[in-house]
């Protein structure tokens, strides 16, 4: 079964330098079609600003009370009960460390318009494909790095951001997480991650194949829905490599495509074998000490776009329904260019 995790695996993968301008043509088209749609409407409830205008117990339990869905889904699975859940954040927010911040965060993220105005715009272009799909309500909140909450939450109906996650640049406290991932904690990962997470719900596959060009092929379709999404946002912010990386991995993309193959890895069904190439670590150094970690994941996209460059009448919503990778690529007919 294919594993997902919201924020921890935040996030993932570019294309040639001469595919830019068409690239650049192409997401200028989606958004102006963007546009013309009615954008969904998003409530975005500021949770800390609230919590830190009283932060007495009686100001903790009436916030509890006042945002039922907020105590159940997202405090609920931290403490046992409400009392608990006063003590724990009252002893938090009263705590120095922790208004340092919230005081970061209020300025790093401002009046959160811009995440909440990018989210809208995905939103739409998620109802537009799936006509179901629920719009959640978006919280923001400060979960004192993890310590009576998570970074995320994304359900089915809210959605809630513990702003303290993403201050990794700003603020000398951060998240106990290897670099290599918590370069991936900063705010213009927010929306990004988000999709992601929702793209892993409608993303249907064969539980039964466990081979690497399965797992490969899994990531490359959500990396794919957040293109498509997303469609103004960089490749970075995709992948999750920086512009090095992606530099150095566009100019490798042959030599890491022929390590797949004159090893015989696309079928392994070997778990370190999957771990290896799909899994977070700092670099595969197997393929080079500077090819990236995760670097399945970008070629799984990679082999997603020429599936669907090959096949212009295949809507996202029947890629995401597909769930034999097998078939995926070898209809691809990917090389690399």
């Amino acid at each position: 079964m294919k594993i997902y995790k919201a924020a921890t695996a935040i996030l993932f993968f570019i294309f040639l330098t001469n595919c830019n301008s068409k690239k650049s043509e192409n997401k200028e088209k989606t958004i102006s079609e963007a546009e013309n749609k009615q954008i969904v409407d998003i409530k975005l409830v500021r949770l800390e600003q609230e919590l830190w205008q009283n932060k007495t117990k009686e100001g903790i339990e009436l916030l509890l009370k006042k945002y039922p869905q907020f105590n159940k889904k997202y405090m609920g699975k931290i403490f046992p009960d409400d009392k608990i859940t006063v003590k724990e954040v009252f002893f938090g927010i009263n705590n120095p460390a922790v208004d340092t911040l919230y005081q970061i965060s209020q300025t790093v993220f401002g009046d959160m318009q811009d995440i909440k105005n990018q989210y809208a715009r995905a939103a739409t272009e998620i109802k537009a494909n799936y006509p179901q799909f629920y719009v959640q309500d978006m919280y923001s909140f400060i979960s004192g790095m993890g310590f009576w909450g998570q970074d995320f939450l994304i359900s089915d109906s809210i959605i809630v951001i513990s702003l303290d996650y993403f201050l990794a640049e700003k603020c000398k406290y951060k998240p106990q997480l290897p670099v290599y991932i918590l370069d991936r904690y900063r705010k213009e990962y927010v929306v990004p991650t988000i999709v992601a997470t929702i793209a892993n719900y409608y993303n249907k596959t064969d539980i039964t194949d466990n081979s690497l060009i399965a797992e490969m092929i899994y990531y490359g379709k959500i990396y794919y829905f957040q293109e498509k999404i997303l469609p103004e946002i960089a490749d970075s912010l995709i992948v999750g490599y920086s512009s090095v990386q992606l530099k150095d991995v566009e100019k490798h993309t042959e030599i890491i495509w022929t390590h797949f193959i004159d090893k015989k890895l696309l079928f392994e069904t070997k778990n370190e074998i999957t771990v290896k190439y799909i899994g977070e670590r700092p670099a595969v150094t197997e393929i080079g000490n500077n090819c990236p970690g995760r670097i399945g994941r970008w070629v799984g996209w990679q082999i997603v776009k020429k599936y669907m460059n090959e096949h212009p009448e295949i809507s996202l919503k029947q890629l995401m329904d597909e769930k034999d990778a097998r078939k995926i690529f070898i209809a691809s007919k990917y090389r690399p260019n």
